[in-house]
């Protein structure tokens, strides 16, 4: 008997593809059983000898009757009693696949349930860190006219996009609305009262039982915004609808965006405000409350600011901007309210200080029990208020200050309650902000000096010692503005403000407002070169030139006036916070824009594609001359720009070139290092023709 061949059970399509022969002897079946967990082996002897092909696969059963009939049915029994044994094929592919083949990568996480956060532009930080003013805030914030418009157009079209992902389905509708309503922005009173009436009929139609649960979209606002023109302020009731749905906000800003009263109060007025404390009434019943900036209406004392903020809504509060307004009328009433009070008159030349200082002395006598706040969370504190205003700030508690912000409305920077608001306050100071520059302080001062007060740091020219480097001993970032002048007291350098001419612990000091000051200077050098048009006839060709060039003498002396190691000997980094003073140093800008629009320096523009298909039609045509005057008048001004461009990148080169001398890191308003490499490449540019 031949040698047994061992193979697998053939498949049908082996079957199929044989060709016809005569089938020889049925095969005996050999099985050896084993354990249930263990696969059965099986091998096929045959009788007779067997082709290769026969070999790999069993040949066909005969089709016969009588005893072959009885054998075949025999041997399918049996094979069905050892294919029940059998492990199943599937599985046994898989572990020989996961034997064989090398392990795949996981596969990647599903998609979130809101797969709209990370298409739309990121929110504003986290409000988990500590503000500061030197890190750059995306929209909705408050800003200058100048950059107010650009960040509500960057605002309207974000809200566009969020809005056509909405729109692309239902379950894109529903998925996309804690989206599209997580920042609100109100530039218009009509959207306040649209906003108000979509939130109520919300939520009537869900107390009538047509609405489902969800159904409030007041609960997914967490910033809320509003800042609009002077005539389209929004009305205190819609302000209220929105905040009563709206558990879950966070920050709340109103920027002089509120419509009051249009009659005047009476004698017997108070400063207690029905409307104010209803408002803040609203913004504490959520809870969650943690920024605000708040525009006080004709109340000087902040009473109904202090009543609104006592309790939770105080105790979370992290940030607090407090702007001030107010008018004559009710400002003469309210202070005539006041004991011991008697209204300075227009020919005294210190009545703004005056008025100040009583004020303060009213406020300590009267309502110093309804003043009194704690704020155990405050860490960053913006105000742009007058001096009787600091004296009621510092009767309030705020042990967590860190940032403060000064930007007073009467330049009353050495005033009593100035005075007295850092002597409580400023040793937990680490940034401190000063609005106004020393020439506008030294202005006020020449003009109206103020009467002398009696108290510890008097001078005897009636003038207040201020030391912030005393009552600010941790102070390590300061930011000024770069309108600073030349004080006739120091003439040798230009502090980076009067009241902080050094200190001995800031590591950094941020610059605002360069561009408005570059551009300020140039357009007064092109004044002075525009009044003298002969000075190159008399002999001095460069003069023009000459005055361009000193033109930002006075800002190159204040940059480097900061890099003075006597008076900052720990300075590390100056930071320009302006983003147009980086478009001009980058080059893409040029310094004509600020007073191109004055018909004194605007040059006659060129003739419109209307006006010379006019002017060909009616047989006027432009002459050869004429266009060639216009191809050089083109030319000479591009060639113009091209200089005033280039003057920007040396005046920074020269500044970067002392910063690295006194080993001072130059940034810009992203808090970027500007390099060498940088400008060098915007000068080659400039050179190349490039805009």
């Amino acid at each position: 008997m031949p040698d047994s061949v061992s193979t697998p059970p053939a498949t049908p399509e082996e079957y199929t593809t044989e060709p016809a022969r005569s089938p020889p002897a049925l095969p005996r079946l050999q099985t050896t059983a084993s354990t249930p967990t263990t696969t059965t082996t099986f091998s096929w002897t045959s009788t007779s000898p067997v082709s290769p092909r026969v070999a790999q696969s069993p040949p066909l059963p005969q089709q016969s009757t009588g005893n072959t009939h009885v054998k075949s049915k025999t041997l399918r029994h049996r094979l069905s009693r050892v294919f029940s044994k059998v492990v199943n094929p599937t599985t046994n592919a898989q572990t020989i696949l996961s034997h064989t083949m090398p392990s795949l990568p996981p596969s990647p996480p599903p998609l979130p349930t809101t797969p709209f956060a990370p298409t739309t532009p990121p929110p504003p930080p986290s409000l988990d860190l500590p503000t500061s003013f030197l890190t750059p805030t995306p929209f909705p914030t408050t800003c200058s006219p100048a950059t107010l418009a650009p960040r509500l157009a960057a605002y309207l079209r974000t809200m566009r996009h969020k809005r056509t992902l909405s729109l692309v389905s239902r379950a894109f509708h529903a998925y996309a609305q804690p989206v599209l309503y997580a920042d609100v922005w109100i530039h218009r009173a009509a959207q306040a009262r649209a906003l108000a009436g979509t939130l109520s009929g919300m939520r009537d139609d869900k107390h009538e039982g047509n609405g489902s649960e969800n159904l409030n979209l007041g609960r997914f606002i967490r910033r809320l915004h509003i800042e609009t023109p002077a005539l389209e302020r929004c009305d205190m009731t819609d302000l209220r609808a929105v905040l009563a749905y709206a558990p879950g906000l966070e920050v709340f800003s109103d920027y002089r965006s509120v419509r009051r009263n249009l009659t005047h109060p009476g004698p017997g007025f108070t400063f207690t405000r029905d409307t104010t404390g209803e408002l803040l009434g609203a913004l504490a019943r959520g809870g969650a409350l943690r920024r605000v900036s708040w525009t006080s209406y004709d109340d000087p004392m902040l009473v109904g600011l202090s009543r609104g903020l006592v309790g939770s809504i105080g105790e979370r509060l992290e940030y607090l901007e407090l702007n001030f307004v107010s008018t004559a009328s009710v400002a003469s009433s309210s202070v005539s309210a006041l004991p011991h009070f008697k209204p300075p008159t227009a020919s005294s030349s210190s009545s703004s200080l005056s008025l100040n200082q009583r004020v303060c002395s009213a406020s300590a006598s009267t309502s110093a029990p309804a003043l009194s706040l704690s704020l155990p969370s405050l860490r960053t504190l913006k105000v742009a208020l007058d001096n009787a205003t600091f004296a009621v700030l510092s009767t309030w508690d705020l042990p967590a200050l860190r940032n403060l912000s000064v930007l007073s409305a009467d330049f009353s920077y050495a005033g009593e309650g100035f005075t007295t608001f850092f002597s409580v306050h400023g040793k937990g100071l680490r940034q401190l902000e000063l609005g106004h520059s020393s020439a506008h302080i030294e202005e006020f001062w020449l003009t109206a000096p103020p009467t002398p007060v009696a108290q510890h740091g008097v001078n005897g020219s009636g003038r207040l010692n201020l030391n912030l480097a005393e009552w600010c001993p941790h102070l390590e970032e300061f930011v000024c503005s770069a309108d600073a002048a030349w004080d006739w007291q120091h003439p040798d350098w230009i502090a980076p403000h009067l009241l902080l001419p050094a200190h001995p612990s800031v590591v950094l000091i941020g610059i605002r407002g360069v561009d408005a000051r570059m551009y300020d200077d140039y357009a007064r050098g092109n004044v002075n070169v525009n009044h003298n048009p002969g000075a190159g006839a008399n002999g001095n060709a460069n003069a023009g030139e000459e005055e361009e060039e000193d033109a930002f003498f006075g800002l190159r002396a204040q940059v480097e006036s900061l890099l003075r190691r006597e008076a900052f000997p720990r300075l590390k980094y100056v930071r320009d916070l302006s983003e147009g003073s980086d478009e001009l140093r980058r080059g893409r800008v040029g310094l004509r824009g600020s007073y191109a629009s004055s018909a004194a320096f605007a040059p006659p523009p060129p003739p419109s594609s209307a006006a010379l298909a006019f002017a060909g039609g009616m047989g006027m045509g432009i002459s050869q001359l004429q266009k060639k005057k216009l191809g050089k008048k083109a030319k000479r001004e591009w060639e113009r720009e091209r200089r005033e461009r280039g003057r920007v990148v040396g005046f920074w080169e020269g500044v970067l070139g002392r910063c690295r001398e006194e080993g001072v890191w130059l940034e810009d308003w992203r808090g970027w290092n500007v390099t060498s490499g940088s400008l060098r490449r915007v000068r080659m540019g400039l050179a190349g023709g490039e805009v």
